[in-house]
């Protein structure tokens, strides 16, 4: 392992401007705004802390269930949704031999494409992991992925792979929970797309924006 730092994004609305799941089921939910409210208003729940991780996502799953095909649309067009900047940001770290990972509470297949052109290779992607049935219907979550119940319960089954110092970046109390947890070592608060008082807190650093985020890395690198 390369004696180098390491930066870990989030996925959804730090890398993309968007919420990945409601993404993915925004074309099975057209006309249902009741339920599309419904599953925002549990998605921001979770995020700010007031659920665990694991009621929250269940939540959602059994709202309305994705098919397979669902997903893999969404990751065909997830660059569309890529935070202005992020690209450059991702890239000028990689050619700085900064180890760049992407840990998120989203399906993980949702996440790889996207990865893939930021030239963050699959093994560095960490997400939800679902079942599928032949036919793409949702048949559950893989038993024992410890990202199931939490980022920093998944995290903590890989996190000795990544050198120090090592610096968390996102939105909500899950990606809080890396650095209070001592799955990180730092933890920037990225408010671009969502401002949760979850994540504002004395001793971490906001950035608003891309631009404050790269200026914030610059001094912790």
């Amino acid at each position: 392992m390369d004696d180098v730092p390491t930066v870990i994004f989030d996925f959804d609305s730090t890398l993309v401007a968007c919420e990945s799941l409601e993404a993915i089921l925004r074309p099975r939910l057209a006309g249902r705004r009741d339920l599309v409210r419904e599953i925002r208003a549990v998605t921001e729940r979770g995020m700010s802390g007031d659920i665990p991780f694991a009621e929250s996502l269940g939540r959602r799953l059994a709202i309305a269930q994705p098919t397979r095909a669902d997903v893999l649309r969404f990751a065909r067009e997830a660059h569309r949704s890529l935070t202005p900047g992020m690209a450059a940001l991702v890239a000028d770290l990689r050619r700085r031999r900064v180890g760049v990972s992407i840990v998120s509470g989203a399906l993980r297949e949702a996440i790889v494409p996207l990865a893939r052109r930021l030239g963050v290779p699959a093994r560095r992607v960490h997400g939800v992991r679902a079942r599928w049935g032949r036919d793409g219907r949702f048949l559950g979550l893989v038993a024992g992925d410890p990202f199931v119940v939490g980022k920093a319960e998944g995290v903590a089954a890989v996190a000795s792979r990544w050198s120090r110092p090592r610096i968390g970046v996102g939105d909500g109390a899950t990606d809080l929970a890396l650095l209070r947890k001592g799955r990180v070592d730092q933890f920037i608060a990225f408010t671009e797309h969502a401002r949760r008082r979850a994540v504002l807190v004395p001793g971490v650093p906001e950035a608003r924006d891309v631009a404050a985020l790269r200026r914030i890395l610059e001094e912790l690198l």
